[in-house]
């Protein structure tokens, strides 16, 4: 056992002047306890000559442990005495370990005073001091009275306020405060284990916080900005809330030597109670954030071995397989990692924030597939990790939380946030004079990164010599280079390479964006824009556009578009051209509706996506033939259109946005239209892969074939889709459809109609009719029954619309699962 002084409580004395001799009289009633060392006592009295006395008495007042009013006439009459008591009020309000205690020393409206306040008084019943014959016995009560108060705070292990505040704070800048409890969804989180030969390493799904546990030891490790200090947080809020034993240390925060005192104190910073008995208890955990490669960081783990039954330590990857992978000093301890979030994370995620906004009305699945689509284009290409932190910063963006000085869109407004908070995290502060300067350096070293690659493949950046040649033209202090060398949070690595994907494209973005006339810019941007299909330079020319006040660089990329595949036609899907689906179409099954509930089909589409990501290869090799070149160019460039158009709608003229999405659309159909568009290409493909043996048998070919002349068309036409389907362009998009009138249109002003929508309703019901009863065409007919019962099995919608709409459809209404349990539970 620590032989170590008890806990000391610290007490405030609210009293008025007048009554002087009472405070001298409850001083020399707790002598005792003071000289044991359990009561520190504070009065005014205390205050040096010279110094503020209202600032110390709030500044006492505020740390006090017990606050004892001195309750007489001359008290209630006091102004100065009511602030305190009404400053001690709301404090016990937000934090239940202060005690405040009335005590009695004349007759006055006591009982008035505390009104609903259930406060016990001393001496005994209320009765006040001066009523005493003999004063020491009421005295007496009142250190009775103190000394068991103090023993019960002894043995009362409570969060302190300003600790749970603390655990709650989240790196997110809101409008509003947001807290960790409100937004966390517990991440990926995977032990990596190996049998006992250690020849096969496997991986085991850690699903809470109570699987954590049970490893007993563990060492967190994961990206930057990975959630590592959230999930360490939420670890300490759960274990808080079911009252068990806990403690937390951030240890990028501890440079005093490794001892038994630096728990002590920690622990009375975050607890009430007896630090001496708390540590007895059984089972109690500890929690280290941000573990260091500093030698003093692990000793605090190895000391807190000897005190604690379970420790878990989060470390970011580059440190852990830097320093400790191998360590013996870990040996016991389970190696745990964060991956980015799944589909079904995100989307729990995204519906915590969206339901904390107060712009949000109705929280409907339409609502979130928007935000969904607007977050999975920001992870576009795995451009930054799906970690909770970047989700959340994408998300802010609907907030209107944006900086008025700045120019960009929302899109590139998510990404600046992502730098900035990386920029204060790593010590810059947020002065405007500070934080340009950084960016200013990131974008010229983007340039050299970019024009190094250029003459040398894969070429490297001298970062020395770099800053060498740049502080000849520009000042850059010593002091904020370091720091953007920062291991933990810079933005650079010593390389002089960006320590995260997104922020070669972005700074390279933004210095496009300057300088409209500038030869040296224009010159870049008709490079990235002749080959643009390469992923690396759609990122680039994404942020340029974004980050730009003029169009040059977005007319340069519709230009680029439009001239793509110019000798094909945009396919029309009429009769026509979609005779070589009608056996494909045939098979599709003519209702696929569920009676699954929404939440379990959203789930499976979800986990879908998961496994359809997995299996991306990047794309940023050229290819020999040139119409695939054409391909990728339209597709890449269909992306950008379409970030231009989510978040540059509100200041483009309806023109513009016209010719916006006419170019997407021509775009993506005429990539339908470049391959297998008529029978005879058909048939002599078919044929090429029955005499290759590809197949067997020249049936089989065609089959194969036409299968995958109709995924290519569907395929397309849903990139075209997802490029312009969302409510603020919708009426546009109509008009365009209406002008164009095609199948091919129609379909894409449905499927974006579809999408765009928060839910069902009668007007798609009225739509879906008018388009059947005008397209007596079996693929049309088929494709929109089954993308309108897709969205019905994913998404909640009024029963009275679904039941129109498979009426529409010719097919029967299924009533969900958990719909028929809720009517079930409400039927007496």
């Amino acid at each position: 056992m620590i032989s170590r002084p008890q806990r000391t409580t610290r007490l405030f004395y609210s009293y008025s002047h007048r009554d002087a001799e009472h405070q001298d009289s409850i001083e020399r009633a707790l002598s005792l306890l003071r000289k044991e060392g359990v009561l520190a006592d504070w009065s005014d009295r205390s205050i040096p000559p010279g110094r503020s006395i209202s600032a110390n008495v709030r500044s006492e007042l505020d740390k006090a442990d017990v606050i004892c009013f001195l309750l007489s006439q001359h008290f209630i009459a006091s102004d100065e005495c009511m602030k305190e008591w009404h400053r001690a009020k709301a404090r016990s309000e937000k934090d239940s370990s202060v005690v405040r205690i009335p005590i009695v020393l004349s007759d006055c409206a006591w009982k008035d005073l505390l009104r609903g306040d259930d406060l016990k008084a001393l001496p005994r019943d209320g009765k006040s001091i001066v009523s005493y014959s003999d004063p020491s016995t009421a005295w007496q009560q009142v250190y009775d009275g103190l000394k068991s108060v103090i023993e019960m705070q002894r043995r009362t292990f409570a969060p302190r306020s300003e600790f749970l505040q603390a655990m709650e704070e989240t790196d997110l800048i809101s409008q509003d405060h947001i807290s960790l409890s409100q937004i966390f969804v517990f991440p990926n989180v995977v032990q990596f284990q190996s049998d006992p030969e250690r020849t096969l390493l496997f991986e085991k799904t850690i699903s809470n916080v109570q699987q954590l546990l049970l490893l007993k030891h563990c060492v967190v490790h994961g990206d930057e900005m990975s959630g590592k200090s959230s999930l360490a947080k939420h670890v300490v809020l759960d274990l808080v809330g079911r009252q068990a034993p806990v403690m937390f240390i951030d240890l990028l925060e501890e440079n005093r030597r490794p001892r038994i005192e630096v728990f002590r104190i920690a622990y009375q910073s975050q607890f009430t109670g007896d630090f001496d008995l708390w540590i007895e208890q059984s089972n109690k955990t500890i929690v280290f954030d941000n573990l260091t490669s500093s030698p003093r960081s692990i000793e605090y783990v190895q000391l807190a071995a000897d005190l604690f039954d379970k420790i878990i330590v989060t470390v970011s990857s580059d440190v852990f397989r830097s320093f400790y992978r191998d360590d013996d000093r870990l040996a016991k301890f389970s190696e745990v990692r964060l991956l980015p979030l799944s589909h079904v994370q995100q989307e729990h995620l995204i519906r915590n924030r969206l339901t904390l906004m107060d712009s949000v009305g109705d929280l409907t699945d339409g609502l979130v597939d928007d935000v969904e689509r607007r977050v999975n284009s920001a992870f576009a290409h795995k451009i930054v990790p799906r970690h909770p932190f970047y989700i959340l910063a994408v998300i802010q963006t609907l907030e209107g939380f944006m900086p008025t000085s700045l120019s960009v869109t929302s899109y590139g407004h998510c990404y600046y946030v992502m730098v900035l908070a990386r920029l204060t995290r790593c010590g810059i502060s947020r002065r405007d004079q500070d934080i340009n300067t950084c960016l200013n350096f990131a974008e010229h070293l983007a340039l050299e990164i970019y024009e190094s690659e250029v003459s040398v493949p894969k070429g490297k950046v001298d970062l020395g010599a770099f800053v060498e040649r740049y502080r000849k033209s520009f000042l850059f202090p010593d002091a904020l280079f370091s720091r953007l060398l920062d291991k933990e949070y810079g933005l650079i690595s010593k390389d002089g390479s960006f320590r995260v994907k997104y922020m070669f494209h972005y700074f390279l973005g933004m210095f496009l964006s300057k300088s409209p006339n500038d030869a040296r810019r224009l010159q870049i941007v008709d490079d990235l824009c002749r080959s643009s299909h390469v992923s690396s330079n759609h990122l680039t020319l994404m942020f340029a556009i974004h980050h730009s006040t003029d169009d040059g660089v977005l007319d340069k990329v519709v230009e680029r578009t439009m001239q793509a595949l110019r000798r094909v036609e945009p396919a029309k899907l009429n009769v026509e051209e979609t005779q070589r689906f009608q056996k494909i179409v045939a098979t599709l099954p003519r209702s696929i509706l569920v009676d699954e509930s929404v939440e379990s089909k959203r789930r499976e589409e979800r986990e879908r996506r998961d496994l359809l990501e997995a299996e991306e290869e990047d794309d940023n090799a050229s290819a020999d033939v040139d119409v695939v070149n054409e391909w990728y160019r339209v597709l890449k460039n269909n992306r950008i259109l379409g970030q231009v158009l989510r978040n540059r709608c509100g200041n483009l003229k309806k023109e513009r946005i016209r010719e916006l999405i006419q170019t997407v659309a021509d775009g993506g159909l005429r990539v339908v239209n470049s391959l297998l568009k008529d029978e005879k290409e058909i048939s002599e493909l078919a044929s090429f892969l029955a005499e290759s043996k590809h197949v067997s048998g020249l049936e089989e070919a065609r089959k194969w074939v036409e299968m995958f002349s109709f995924l290519w068309t569907m395929i397309n036409i849903e990139g075209v889709v997802a490029a312009i389907s969302f409510r603020e362009v919708n009426e546009v998009v109509g008009e365009v459809v209406i002008r164009n009138g095609s199948p091919a249109y129609d379909l894409i002003g449905y499927f974006s109609m579809l999408d765009s929508a928060e839910k069902l309703t009668e007007q798609t019901s009225r739509k879906l009719k008018e388009l059947l009863a005008k397209h007596d065409d079996r693929f049309l007919r088929g494709v929109l029954s089954i993308r309108t019962q897709h969205y019905m099995n994913t998404h909640r919608s009024s029963a009275n619309v679904e039941q129109a709409i498979c009426s529409v459809l010719g097919i029967k209404y299924k009533q969900r699962l958990m719909e028929v349990r809720r009517r079930r539970r409400r039927q007496p």
